[in-house]
């Protein structure tokens, strides 16, 4: 499995970056809302929950990277390099698991945008069951688990030898940007599903796009954080310029406007 070059990354990124800016009209111009919650009750249920949960998601977020500053300052400086590691443990269990608890929640949500901008696009009717739906929640199920363990194993690695070297801030950077790697990659593989790819080939591709799955969940921690509408337009706005961005790829032609 090839490392893109630091110009394909980059070239990932403008492209994802410029369908990511066009979802929002293209959501409006088409009504992608329209069908969803004929769904039935539980499309209604995981919206809310969602909702519920991203107000502990935030406040987890925020902890990380803000600290709190009550405890005493020589006592931090005091801190064993194990003690450290321990407290970065429990941030990391709590934020990645409370990221895809919100994911799976809203996998409903994702799965109809995406379906639908790829019907739109290809000009071929989808009709989607709610079998569909409840074998999109199933994989996304396999899709958090897996990509939470790739996560842990990965960030304690990468953190620990960082932290050996004292090198704290550039840590905090780069935690945020496997845990966006991993949350654009849900988004991925919610295209590659619809192509019938398997769990094991969509992470491979999704690798191969790392620039775009990096840019995408950047994008999505963001929209995360902006209180209650956050949680509902995070999956319009991902779901549809990450499916438009995976298409166009697909098919092999110059990127344009949907």
């Amino acid at each position: 499995m090839q490392t893109p070059t630091i110009k394909t990354i980059g070239d990932q990124v403008v492209k994802a970056a410029s369908y990511l800016s066009l979802a929002p009209a293209f959501i409006m111009e088409n009504k992608l809302w329209r069908g969803y919650l004929s769904i039935g009750w539980i499309s209604k249920l995981a919206v809310f929950v969602a909702i519920v949960f991203s107000y502990t998601f935030i406040t987890g977020i925020i902890g990380l990277f803000f600290p709190s500053t009550t405890t005493d300052v020589v006592h931090q400086e005091s801190l064993s390099f194990f003690s450290r590691l321990e407290n970065f443990g429990d941030r990391l269990l709590f934020s990645g698991v409370m990221k895809y608890l919100i994911l799976i929640l809203l996998e409903t949500v994702i799965f109809h945008f995406s379906v639908k901008t790829e019907e739109l696009l290809s000009g071929v009717k989808m009709e989607l069951t709610v079998e569909d739906f409840i074998a999109a929640q199933i994989r996304m199920i396999k899709v958090a688990f897996r990509s939470w363990i790739y996560e842990l194993i990965i960030s304690a690695i990468l953190m620990a030898v960082l932290s050996m070297f004292g090198l704290d801030l550039i840590s905090k950077v780069v935690f945020f940007l496997i845990q966006s790697y991993f949350l654009g990659l849900a988004f991925i593989d919610n295209y590659n599903e619809q192509n019938k790819i398997s769990i094991k080939e969509s992470f491979k591709i999704a690798y191969s796009h790392i620039g775009a799955a990096i840019f995408v969940g950047m994008v999505a921690y963001t929209l995360f954080m902006v209180p209650l509408i956050g949680i509902i337009i995070t999956p319009f706005i991902c779901a549809v310029g990450t499916t438009t961005y995976m298409y166009f790829y697909d098919k092999k032609v110059n990127y344009q406007t949907p």
